[in-house]
């Protein structure tokens, strides 16, 4: 928990530089645990990406569009052990993709769009939501199913 917190705090600060780059501290492959904001709580960006994990040529592309606090769809399907690539558009705000058990996968700013590369090997279901202050709670969320 402590180192959780320390690292937590390293990766805000960091992305408050300006002109700073860094790699998701998460993989994408899942490993078990909550990951980069798996409380439920989120963390508030502030507008600026958070690291959006690499993505795998030739994976396949699932579009996603968040905004008015909701994300659509509200359910992905993919096969376990699939490199996809959430390719996510927001539409008002600066919006996150966070998988519980993987953490953050993209984050994209006000009326942009952003790619995030995602990976699970465990069949199972997974939540997902919007790591933004008050966001997951207003409904931005929804559900992966891992085949």
């Amino acid at each position: 928990m402590k180192k959780a917190m320390i690292a937590m705090a390293i990766v805000t600060l960091v992305s408050l530089m300006p002109g700073a780059a860094f790699a998701s501290s998460t993989t994408s492959t899942y490993r078990g645990g909550d990951g980069h904001g798996g409380d439920g709580h989120g963390m508030d960006m502030g507008g600026h990406d958070a690291g959006n994990v690499p993505t795998v040529d030739g994976a396949r592309e699932i579009k996603v569009t968040a905004g008015r606090f909701r994300f659509t769809p509200k359910e992905i399907t993919i096969a376990a052990g699939e490199d996809v690539t959430i390719v996510m558009k927001s539409t008002d705000l600066f919006h996150d993709f966070v998988v519980k058990g993987t953490g953050h996968v993209v984050g994209a700013k006000r009326k942009k769009t952003a790619m995030g590369g995602l990976r699970i090997d465990e069949p199972g279901t997974y939540k997902f939501w919007c790591s933004v202050k008050g966001h997951r709670a207003a409904g931005m969320k929804g559900t992966l199913v891992v085949e």
